[in-house]
């Protein structure tokens, strides 16, 4: 662990919940989850951490450093989107932003947060969010081999993850960005005898059917919203207003981040 990341995550985060995160034992990762979450209970559940190396022979190694390494989500998170392009984080285009957590933070106040004035506002946004993964292993991604996908087990293991981080946050919405998790929803959730509502397919917003559903954990309905990854190609103010549809009084929270 970078000592440095540490340092800059203390400044957002609360870590009153990690005792109760590490008797999980599905998790792989403790989650990130803002100083000011009990304010806003938002939840946001991407898909994967991935080792960047096209060298085929280095693929394990670097899976086993994320393994190993129970803070990797919050070392990403302290690079980006805390500090944007000061980190001097490089996505595979060369280019100085992470199109994912733009896309992530215009869903939520409307805009990137990337001025040169805006480091400020993005520590307050993200010290009133919590954000997990959902797959608990590294996939492959390489621009030669292409991107591993889950398995099967992966799925069921993410499932069992992510239920028991929401059964202690207890947020009032979970916001899933890309489908993966949808794959296999309805199936575990009866499965597994969780009260939860059949996924609902909604208007397509461009090739993508949002998918939405309440799951009541421990007596406490929660809303689910699925959308599609938010990595490239993707329209945000749509995907908002499916987001927040029905959430006007936490859209109107988080307004004040809003852009003219």
């Amino acid at each position: 662990m970078n000592d440095w990341y540490q340092e800059q995550w203390r400044k957002v985060i609360s870590e009153a919940f990690d005792e109760r995160f590490k008797r999980i034992s599905d998790l792989t990762w403790l989650p990130w989850v803002g100083k000011d979450f009990l304010q806003y209970r938002v939840l946001i559940i991407a898909e994967s951490h991935y080792t960047n190396t096209d060298d085929p022979a280095l693929v394990e190694e670097k899976k086993r450093e994320y393994m190993v390494d129970p803070f990797s989500t919050r070392e990403v998170m302290a690079e980006y989107p805390l500090y944007g392009y000061d980190a001097g984080w490089k996505n595979h285009g060369a280019r100085g932003n992470n199109p994912t957590f733009d896309n992530l933070t215009k869903i939520l106040c409307g805009s990137p947060l990337l001025g040169p004035t805006d480091k400020e506002l993005r520590f307050s946004l993200w010290s009133r969010i919590a954000f997990m993964n959902f797959i608990q292993r590294p996939m492959w991604y390489s621009k030669t081999h292409g991107k591993e996908r889950p398995t099967g087990e992966d799925r069921a293991i993410g499932w069992r993850a992510t239920l028991g981080v929401i059964s202690i946050l207890a947020p009032e919405i979970c916001i899933f960005a890309g489908l993966e998790a949808a794959v296999w929803f309805n199936w575990f959730m009866k499965e597994n005898g969780i009260n939860a509502t059949p996924l609902v397919f909604h208007n397509k917003i461009g090739r993508c059917c949002p998918r939405s559903s309440v799951v009541c954990i421990e007596n406490t309905p929660i809303q689910f919203r699925f959308m599609r990854h938010p990595c490239s190609f993707f329209s945000w103010e749509q995907w908002k207003a499916f987001v927040f549809d029905g959430n006007e009084a936490l859209q109107t929270k988080l307004s004040f981040f809003e852009k003219p």
